[in-house]
């Protein structure tokens, strides 16, 4: 870094083995607020010389470095402000997502239990699947908050005070967002045991029907044998009447 660039400096005494190399430097030390302290003897601004030695003091003008503190400052503010207004656009759209998201939900719940049994355990894969998109678009939510509030917060600490209200907003909708986001956490593990048990209960209703049936189906095999072993033992026990008496 150049001396001329150093923010600290406010005085400083340089030797030159010419007037053209303190011109040079003159010339970039007077863009940033430096000047030459009077009765020091220093060539003028138009001297052509190359051989003399100059020796010279400078000094930081106060009013330019309180002007640069001024516009540093500005600029500081005025990025705070654009990077909080980028960031405030942010959860706006996310929450929309969300409220879409919850209506669903809310158009899923409760469940029905008189529905017919795969009618109903679909429902309750639903109401999961809707669930953790909920949980899903308030995470997207608070993530966002979570950015707003810290730019809103460093250009309110940089003096854009007309951030305050809305940093408050946005902190308190935190709070919310996050108690109710524990909730849905717990509710959520609870919505996955009713969908695996639903899930559990279907299959085994199934193989139970489906024994009920390989019942009946056995159960009719059975009396078609029984009867077909009546019918024999009836055919039979006729052909024994029948018999002719052995003659002595």
């Amino acid at each position: 870094m150049a001396w001329y660039d150093d923010r600290a400096r406010t005085e400083l005494v340089r030797s030159y083995a010419n007037s053209k190399q303190f011109q040079r430097d003159l010339q970039m030390a007077a863009r940033r607020g430096w000047f030459v302290q009077g009765g020091e003897d220093a060539p003028s601004a138009g001297s052509a010389s190359t051989s003399n030695k100059v020796t010279v003091t400078f000094l930081r003008s106060a009013d330019w470095l309180a002007n640069r503190e001024r516009e540093v400052a500005e600029a500081l503010r005025s990025e705070a402000a654009r990077a909080a207004d980028d960031k405030e656009a942010k959860p706006v759209r996310a929450q929309e997502a969300l409220e879409s998201a919850e209506r669903v939900f809310a158009s899923l719940c409760p469940t029905d239990l008189t529905a017919d049994e795969p009618a109903w355990v679909e429902a309750e894969r639903e109401l999961l699947v809707a669930c953790k998109d909920m949980m899903s678009k308030r995470q997207r939510v608070l993530r966002a908050l979570d950015e707003t509030v810290k730019e809103m917060a460093a250009a309110v600490a940089l003096g854009v005070s007309e951030f305050a209200p809305a940093l408050s907003t946005y902190q308190r909708a935190r709070e919310i967002g996050s108690a109710r986001l524990e909730s849905e956490i717990h509710l959520l593990r609870g919505q996955e045991f009713v969908a695996r048990a639903a899930k559990d209960w279907l299959g085994a209703s199934d193989r139970q029907r489906a024994a009920e049936a390989e019942l009946r189906k056995r159960t009719t095999e059975l009396e078609v044998r029984e009867a077909d072993l009546a019918a024999k033992v009836d055919a039979r026990n006729d052909a024994l009447k029948a018999l002719v008496p052995i003659q002595g």
